[in-house]
């Protein structure tokens, strides 16, 4: 997502996850949105343009593990609350469910 703001400057968030790049100052901008892309777009912030929605380097990451199918670890309680956890090995993306899982380690779910 590319926002133009009053004063002219750009700012861009992930459209997925509404991450924006940041630096010691604060939220990133640039003064045009070409400028922007073609940063975000390059081979240092790694951002990517998935259907005409940009995605943030981790975002993009996720997409294209689960495309291929994630490669989950087993699943492991969340201290504090009825849920399980597992993580993908590749990406490290999330999977939740209830903590009945734990008790049933084939289930899969998701």
């Amino acid at each position: 997502m590319v926002t133009t703001h009053m004063s002219g400057n750009v700012e861009v968030r992930c459209d997925r996850c509404l991450a924006a790049p940041i630096t010691p100052l604060g939220i990133r901008t640039w003064s045009s949105r070409d400028g922007a892309l073609l940063e975000l777009l390059g081979p240092e912030l790694s951002w990517t343009l998935v259907d005409g929605r940009l995605q943030c380097a981790r975002c993009a990451r996720e997409a294209r593990c689960a495309e291929s199918g994630h490669r989950y670890r087993a699943w492991s309680p969340v201290p504090g609350s009825q849920l399980a956890v597992r993580v993908c090995s590749a990406c490290h993306h999330e999977d939740r469910a209830p903590g009945y899982v734990l008790s049933h380690p084939h289930t899969s779910v998701g």
